[in-house]
């Protein structure tokens, strides 16, 4: 395959709305932690121990980081596929990455060793770095942790040189991942860009090789992409090739592979069964795609995913201090947990979040654009770049 897309429009614009709703749901999850930590109140009356059934629910929020994962694999492919087009070239590609990713991440790191310091030391101690949500003070890392953080390998460095495995701040986990993602499909373009698709089935297929081997042998593959993370990142590729190049009954075939791959496929470390699920549901709402993304509805959902990257940096510090808070100063009830802790915890998180789009991250866009909460027109939806955020 080395032709345009068999489709004219290749975006995907309400990936907005979707990436807000996988950023919102782990803020919710991380909103509810210190309640999920603690035993249920004993004899708690009938809307107390609905509350606490609602917030053990509120522990698969995490599943929010499975929808992230496809949903970049669906921009990196319409990135890959540009590069493989002849539109862009693999040095730009690789600078892209590497622009839109670190000075931001870098920034937020130095802002968030202040906001730790000032926090857990100076106005409340050991605030952040209690149990039984604990998170090492900024100090307490080595310096390969460091060089790990910084450089998002943090996931896969320990196997190699160093210290056990630790992120600052915590959810950058799953950047280390985006990153061996973003590796990856650089690496494949570079050996062959014409055949960057087939490269990618490669790819998948040699992960479940490994995975296998881990399963059966033991292989230590924690944190690199192939122990299951890049089957999540593939189905948002086979999702954009879907879309993009395949037929009627290519998309027939590509839903039911990802229908059986969430029964059959074991799950990585961001879980698995949900994301397929939900690649799936991509392949039908794409038809719909530009009037999801006009829905009023959409709108709230839209604002947070355009900045989600700067939302998803800065939100766990500021969800810890004001949960570990609340909680030490009473607010331990499932009611109050949802009716104080989560929509704090969802307004601190929106505001700051906009406060480091605007301030450090607008900075560093591929494609410079304010966020809004206005209904877009048909020609704004139409020039907008696919995807998510970070890519």
């Amino acid at each position: 395959m080395t032709g345009a897309p068999a489709t004219a429009r290749t975006r995907y614009d309400s990936l907005d709305a979707w990436r807000g709703v996988a950023c919102l749901m782990v803020i919710v999850y991380h909103s509810t932690l210190m309640q999920r930590s603690h035993a249920a109140t004993a004899g708690a009356g009938t809307l107390e121990t609905l509350a606490q059934w609602i917030v053990q629910v509120t522990a698969h929020g995490n599943a929010g980081v499975a929808l992230f994962f496809v949903i970049s694999g669906y921009c990196i492919a319409a990135a890959g596929d540009g590069v493989r087009s002849g539109r862009h070239s693999v040095p730009r590609y690789f600078l892209r990455r590497f622009r839109r990713i670190y000075p931001p991440l870098w920034a937020v790191i130095g802002l968030s060793c202040l906001f730790f310091a000032a926090v857990d030391v100076v106005v409340w101690p050991r605030l952040l770095s209690s149990e039984p949500w604990f998170h090492p003070r900024p100090w307490w890392y080595s310096g390969w942790q460091w060089l790990g953080n910084l450089t998002l390998t943090e996931s896969w460095r320990w196997h190699a040189i160093g210290d056990q495995r630790a992120h600052f701040p915590a959810q950058a986990w799953t950047l280390c991942y985006e990153e061996q993602f973003y590796a990856v499909v650089g690496l494949l373009l570079a050996i062959s860009r014409r055949r960057f698709f087939s490269g990618a089935i490669v790819a998948t297929v040699f992960t479940l090789g490994m995975m296998a081997g881990g399963a059966l042998w033991g292989w230590p593959i924690d944190g690199f992409f192939f122990d299951g993370a890049w089957m999540l990142f593939a189905g948002g590729v086979l999702v954009y090739w879907t879309l993009h190049y395949g037929t009627p009954r290519a998309r027939w075939w590509a839903g039911t592979i990802l229908v059986v791959s969430a029964i059959i496929v074991p799950a990585g470390p961001a879980g698995s069964s949900v994301a397929f699920v939900f690649a799936a549901l991509l392949l039908v709402l794409y038809p719909l795609d530009t009037a999801l993304m006009r829905a009023s509805w959409a709108r709230p959902l839209s604002f947070c995913g355009q900045m989600c990257y700067s939302l998803y940096l800065v939100h766990e510090l500021i969800v810890k201090a004001i949960a570990a808070s609340l909680w030490n100063s009473g607010v331990q009830s499932a009611i109050a947990t949802l009716a104080i802790v989560v929509p704090v915890s969802l307004a601190m998180s929106v505001l700051a979040g906009a406060l480091c789009y605007q301030t450090i991250e607008r900075r560093f866009l591929n494609t410079p654009r304010p966020i809004s909460l206005t209904r877009p027109t048909a020609a704004a939806v139409s020039r907008r770049s696919p995807g998510l955020s970070p890519s």
